[in-house]
Formats: C-alpha cells, sequence, structure tokens
C-alpha cells in the first residue's frame, strides 16, 4: 500500500506491506529532545524485543547520540535501528486535526512511516516515558513468545502512570491503570488514521483481543519538573483521560498529595530536571 505526502517529498513517501514474512516483534520509539529518558528506557528493552526502531524526530540535543552510546554498550544493541524523520509533527488536539492526513506534518502519516520501517511482523508501540516495571518483565518477554504469528490479535497492556514530584520522591496515582492496545500486526491493513486529537489504529480486518497480564507492568513515567503537556495545543482541549492525568499531574507538582488518591513508590528511575517527554502521544 504506498503513501505519498502532499509536500510532494519523495524522500518520504513510503509503502506498508500487506504482510511481513519474518515472526517476531520489533518496538516502534519515537524520539524528540529525550536524551535523559533514552539513557533510562533503552537498556530495559532492547533486550525486550527483536529489533528496537528508534526514529528521532528533529531532536537539537543528544538524543541520537545517546541512544548510539547505549547500543554501543548494550549486549543486545545491535538490535537497534535507527531512523530520522525531520518534520515538525503537529501538536496533539486542533493542530493536529487541522493539518491533511496525508502531509508530513500529520501524526498518522508519521506513525505510519515509522511503521514501514519496522521488519518483523508485529509491532509494539513504545514511548519514551515507559519502562517495563522492575520485577514484571517477564510478563512482557512470556507475551511475546505466546503470540500465534497465523492469527491477527490486538494485544492490550495495563500501564501504571506514576509522577516524580520536585523533590525527586515518586508517586503512583491510583486512578490511572489504563488498559492500552500497543500491540498489534505489522501489515496495510492494521495502521493509523486521523482521528479528532491524534492518530488511532483503526484497521481494516478484524483482530482477536489479547491481554499481555491481568496487572500493570509497565510504568507511564511523569516527570512534574517538565512541561508535560508541550505536545498539546492547549490544556483544556483534553479527553477524559488526559483531563485525569493534568489533574494529577499539577497535584504532584503543586504538593497536594492526596493519601487516598496517591501511593509513595520507590523510585523506579533518577531522573534529571532535564527530562522531557515530547515524543510520547497518548
Amino acid at each position: 500500500m504506498p503513501f505519498t505526502n502532499v509536500e510532494r517529498d519523495d524522500r518520504y513517501a513510503f509503502e506498508l506491506p500487506y504482510e511481513r514474512a519474518t515472526p517476531g516483534v520489533s518496538a516502534m520509539l519515537r524520539a524528540k529532545n529525550e536524551e535523559t529518558n533514552v539513557a533510562i528506557v533503552l537498556p530495559r528493552i532492547l533486550g525486550l524485543f527483536d529489533e528496537v526502531v528508534f526514529v528521532d524526530n528533529g531532536s537539537t540535543d543528544a538524543t541520537l547520540a545517546t541512544a548510539v552510546r547505549v547500543a554501543a554498550e548494550h549486549p543486545h544493541g545491535d538490535r537497534l535501528r535507527l531512523a530520522t524523520y525531520p518534520f515538525a509533527v503537529s501538536r496533539c488536539g486542533d493542530d493536529h486535526w487541522a493539518t491533511p492526513e496525508d502531509s508530513v506534518a500529520n501524526l498518522a502519516y508519521y506513525y505510519n512511516w515509522c511503521l514501514s520501517r519496522c521488519s518483523f511482523d508485529y509491532v509494539f508501540k513504545w514511548d519514551l516515558d515507559m519502562i517495563p516495571i522492575p520485577g514484571r518483565e517477564h510478563v512482557l518477554a512470556e507475551a511475546f513468545e505466546s503470540i500465534d504469528h497465523s492469527a491477527d490479535d490486538l494485544w492490550s497492556v495495563r500501564c501504571q502512570t506514576i509522577y516524580r514530584a520536585p523533590d525527586s520522591r515518586w508517586y503512583a496515582a491510583r486512578n490511572e491503570i489504563n488498559r492500552e492496545p500497543r500491540l498489534h500486526p505489522n501489515k496495510a491493513t492494521v495502521r493509523y488514521r486521523k482521528a479528532r486529537m491524534w492518530e488511532t489504529l483503526q484497521p481494516d480486518i478484524d483482530l482477536g483481543e489479547r491481554d499481555i497480564g491481568d496487572r500493570p507492568c509497565i510504568y507511564e513515567m511523569k516527570d512534574t519538573t517538565t512541561d508535560e503537556f508541550s505536545h498539546w495545543t492547549n490544556t483544556t482541549d483534553l479527553t477524559h483521560r488526559k483531563q485525569t492525568e493534568y489533574r494529577n499531574f499539577c497535584a504532584v507538582r503543586d504538593g497536594r498529595i492526596d493519601p487516598d488518591e496517591f501511593d509513595e513508590i520507590d523510585p523506579p528511575v533518577e531522573l534529571s530536571p532535564a527530562t522531557r517527554s515530547e515524543s510520547s502521544v497518548p
């Protein structure tokens, strides 16, 4: 299935095949100005996947160099596949909605281009604010081993949102355990389309529904010392889920920690104040 763009930039025209021959799981990882998160996240997932497709979206910091360094030092560093996407992608919300779906600036076009770089027949959409929960990595590995590569299944995973306060303490929000569809077949009939707020996976075929475990095995990390919502047009045009996240983010940032709503947890990682999350899209 060919994709062309309204900008007529043939360098970023691409095709999605109707079938991928090689069984396995590719991690699709997009990054922009996230050198700190790269050093935290990449070492924790290189051994989980058959390949990690790392797409740098015009970073101006050491994001790309950090990815190269991590791979050079990691026993599974040969699984890293680097790609660059130099275009400014529209922010979620009104900016995204105003951008043509076949523009290089549209989230759906961008994500489908990222899919085109993935080699294996299943893809996991991983974000650079996500890490496997320590001690729960095996749940993901076992799920990947159990994939029926002759079937077309959409796998969901439960993610626990956690917040780093300005004093470096970490809190888990009790109302933010989200079941997210993240793992899907890598073929043209399972692709991303433009939706009101951002891109959504809209397959042309029926997909089976599977779950990776029955409790969270991934942390979604939010650092309240950064501008977590910079990739949104504004914070008044948010989905219900993002409204919940925004309220929790502000509460932790401002020190309003209600023990009925948050549990303090051991630090899963140490983040510097410079950590950013520009590539993370709901």
